[in-house]
């Protein structure tokens, strides 16, 4: 495309931003609320949380290195744009249950690159009680002879009282079970980002939301990972 005709094609895409924007109204700057910015950062604007579950899981199993995970990443973002379309739009609209993206690393580089074995028990039935979900991956990430050859990723939502739809949908992976707390090997920096689970703190149906109960696991979701 032509350096001019790109400018313009540009120019259009953002009046139609700031158009979206002032129709939403979001489109504040800020102006007069300095004491109020903060810095973002990675994971506040981008919606990889599957991916980085990925990487932080191979850097669990085989010590990826960042150059390695950057890499990765590096890959998939040019890849699938061009193979699969329709699902890298899903993806950065988070329009997506971003299971495929799970699988679709584990199967490119679990394979030879950096050898996982991998399943998941709820694929065909995904359904599970709390205490079915908690004994399994506990009994998963003990299994292991040295502690560090099994790791598992899982999508849980957060929700807020009183809302529908959660707030929060987002990938982790499993650091270690100790007693009736479970700590996760989280990428997130939010201030209010979830790093531990209690055992009776979430629920793995949404009717099963409630005041006390806002994290849902879902069950489909859980990959039981293992250094090959």
């Amino acid at each position: 495309m032509p350096h001019g005709a790109m400018v313009a094609q540009f120019a259009i895409q953002g009046t139609k931003f700031l158009n979206d924007c002032a129709t939403n109204g979001e489109c504040s700057m800020g102006v007069g609320m300095e004491s109020d910015m903060r810095p973002y950062y990675q994971g506040k604007l981008d919606v990889f949380c599957a991916v980085y579950a990925v990487l932080n899981a191979l850097q669990q199993l085989h010590g990826v290195s960042v150059w390695h995970a950057k890499r990765i990443l590096s890959e998939l973002l040019i890849r699938l744009p061009q193979e699969m379309p329709a699902r890298w739009e899903a993806l950065v609209n988070n329009a997506t249950d971003h299971i495929w993206v799970v699988e679709f690393l584990l199967e490119t580089y679990g394979t030879d690159v950096f050898p996982v074995g991998w399943s998941r028990p709820w694929e065909e039935i995904p359904e599970a009680s709390p205490a079915e979900i908690w004994a399994r991956m506990a009994g998963w990430m003990a299994g292991g002879v040295t502690g560090t050859e099994r790791s598992v990723v899982f999508r849980f939502q957060r929700f807020m009282p009183l809302r529908r739809e959660p707030v929060v949908s987002h990938w982790t992976t499993v650091d270690r079970f100790m007693g009736d707390t479970l700590f996760l090997f989280d990428a997130s920096r939010e201030d209010a980002a979830v790093h531990l689970v209690d055992r009776s703190g979430y629920v793995t149906r949404r009717e099963d939301v409630d005041c006390t109960h806002l994290i849902l696991v879902d069950p489909a979701s859980v990959f039981l990972l293992q250094r090959r």
